[in-house]
């Protein structure tokens, strides 16, 4: 099938939440576990507000919403998109701390009790911590993460125009146009950059680029750049290709997100993942 079919509702909210309303409607058919459906609407429906209230270009709304059902289709809680952040680098060691924090409770509750605590007993815990210490504005990450785990679901974040305050050309800071990273897998750092035409043309932007991807790989980000006649011509295959480009990094990504095999009342053992990868 022409992946240009799929250009109208991609570039259209109402088509994107209608495309969403059948997937999950096909999920529940296939039998996904009712929490998973539940959230899988709310979260692919508040991603979808925040690609069309925050994407630059049409080439980024086309990308972002076709990786948003990519991962419907394969992982339906495998990606969260998030607006824009001053500082990516800040956000994603906050976010590690989270998800460090909540496996470190965790286990010392289940070592205190001799068993996995109801998943609404630990939140009603983390709730309480983050308001006696004052960080209130980690608890939407921190609830969103402990469902996640609860669910032993591997998942990627994807950060809209990250911005890198440490790294500075021609005097100013640099912003990219999406970066993804996992509190799961510290390893997985990636930025995707859709370059269109008229923006990257000339001389002096070729340039500015090339030095933002080596400074960026010397944070040990890797650079993904798409054209916009790619995106245009292949919508699905580019986003895709912004979750497989590496066998270490992000190579079979669309498997994050697989469902565990139990609901979510109780949790998993933590176990030791390899480095370099996110596969459940």
């Amino acid at each position: 099938m022409d992946e240009r079919i799929l250009l109208p509702d991609l570039q259209n909210e109402e088509g994107m939440n209608k495309i969403i309303d059948d997937f999950l409607i096909e999920h529940e058919r296939n039998g996904f576990p009712k929490v998973v459906i539940e959230m899988s609407d709310i979260v692919h429906r508040l991603m979808v507000e925040v690609v069309f209230e925050h994407a630059e270009s049409p080439i980024e709304i086309i990308f972002l919403n076709s990786l948003t059902l990519h991962f419907l289709t394969q992982a339906p809680l495998g990606l969260f998109i998030k607006g824009p952040v001053d500082d990516f680098v800040g956000y994603a060691n906050q976010c590690y701390e989270i998800w460090d924090m909540l496996n470190h409770i965790h286990s010392d509750l289940t070592k205190e009790t001799g068993t996995s605590p109801e998943l609404s007993d630990f939140l009603s815990i983390i709730q309480n911590l983050a308001y006696t210490a004052g960080q209130e504005d980690i608890l939407g990450d921190a609830y969103f993460f402990a469902y996640l785990m609860y669910m032993d679901i591997n998942f990627v974040c994807l950060v809209m125009q990250s911005g890198f305050p440490s790294i500075r050309i021609d005097n100013k800071a640099i912003r990219t146009d999406m970066a993804l990273f996992s509190p799961k897998n510290k390893s997985l750092r990636v930025v995707v950059e859709c370059d269109g035409y008229n923006f990257h043309s000339d001389k002096d932007t070729f340039r500015r680029d090339r030095i933002r991807d080596r400074k960026l790989k010397q944070l040990g980000f890797d650079t993904l750049r798409f054209s916009g006649t790619e995106i245009y011509n292949n919508p699905v295959k580019s986003s895709h290709g912004s979750t497989t480009f590496n066998r270490d990094g992000l190579e079979n990504l669309k498997k994050a997100g697989t469902l565990a095999q139990s609901g979510c009342e109780k949790r998993k053992p933590e176990t030791n993942e390899p480095a370099g990868s996110i596969l459940p």
